[in-house]
C-alpha cells in the first residue's frame, strides 16, 4: 500500500536545538539541493563518539527515515529539527 505524502515543505520551519530522541528531523544538506525532496526521520537514539584527539567529541544520532524505512547514523550537525 502506498501512503500519500501530504507534507507541505514550504511551511516547514527548523527549530534551533540539538536533536534529541523522539524529534522529527530532516537531513540539512537536502535543503541545499534545488528540487531535492525533503525526507523526514525520527531520532531513535543519540550518543557521542570520542575523536582521535583528547577532548574531541562527535555527537551522533540513529535516525529512522520514514520514506525509505532505513535506519542510519548521522552526525548531529547534519540534522535539522523540524518538530520536537
Amino acid at each position: 500500500m502506498e501512503i500519500e505524502n501530504k507534507l507541505d515543505e514550504s511551511r516547514i520551519v527548523t527549530i534551533e536545538k540539538e536533536p534529541e530522541v523522539g524529534d522529527l528531523v530532516s537531513y540539512r544538506h537536502n535543503r541545499e539541493l534545488v528540487g531535492q525532496r525533503l525526507e523526514t526521520g525520527l531520532v531513535l537514539e543519540t550518543w557521542s563518539d570520542k575523536g582521535p584527539f583528547e577532548g574531541e567529541v562527535f555527537p551522533q544520532a540513529l535516525v529512522y527515515w520514514g520514506e525509505t524505512e532505513d535506519e542510519e547514523t548521522f552526525p548531529l550537525d547534519d540534522l535539522e529539527v523540524i518538530s520536537s
